[in-house]
């Protein structure tokens, strides 16, 4: 690719689209501030809306990636309250790191490796799910995850804990398969959030 010189006033067309690309990306990451600073839009807390799709979990060493819309928070007349407003001209491409699916149409927010790629921060994320095998004080079980509406198996899985250090389930008891559940995600694992109803199988 030429790259345009000082005082050149011609240019092959197609070197001057691809050297707008490459002044975009940097304008957008590293802006005219300090090196290493990164503006604002395009920070570390960049919120996203994820496509109809979703993002396919990752498989092994495999990262699914999906096109999201980058959406602002624009202040309303009510003092406290923010509306989301989607810039449908800022498209992300963001990387999801785990080995849970996220679901389509949901915000989510987003990090930035220093390589400059985007990834689903999944911290407080909850997914809803059915358990495969009963879930014990203490232990972990299997749960599909469901997603859409009306929620629906989507097909994915993954392994759901009971705090060992502070059990969401009485020792006694135990929450049986097939029971409809909530997850949050932390520290890296999928924590029982919630039980649809309050009965419990001893």
């Amino acid at each position: 690719m030429t790259i345009p010189q000082p005082g050149q006033k011609t240019i092959p067309l197609a070197d001057w689209k691809r050297f707008l690309k490459v002044a975009d990306w940097w304008d957008r990451v590293y802006g005219h501030r300090p090196p290493g600073a990164l503006r604002p839009a395009y920070g570390h807390d960049v919120i996203v809306k994820t496509p109809a799709a979703g993002i396919d979990a990752r498989d092994g060493d495999t990262i699914s990636s999906a096109t999201c819309t980058r959406c602002v928070l624009a202040e309303t007349t009510t003092a406290g309250e923010r509306d989301v407003h989607e810039d449908t001209d800022d498209e992300i491409v963001v990387y999801n790191m785990e080995t849970a699916p996220i679901p389509g149409d949901i915000y989510i927010e987003t990090g930035l490796t220093d390589k400059g790629a985007r990834y689903a921060k999944f911290s407080g994320q909850i997914l809803h799910g059915k358990l495969d095998g009963d879930l014990n004080s203490g232990s972990s079980a299997t749960m599909s995850v469901w997603a859409d509406d009306p929620l629906a198996d989507t097909g994915d899985n993954v392994t759901i804990y009971d705090s060992s250090t502070l059990p969401f389930i009485t020792a006694a008891y135990k929450i049986p398969s097939g029971r409809a559940v909530t997850a949050t995600h932390k520290s890296g694992k999928w924590y029982l959030h919630t039980i649809a109803g309050c009965e419990v199988d001893q």
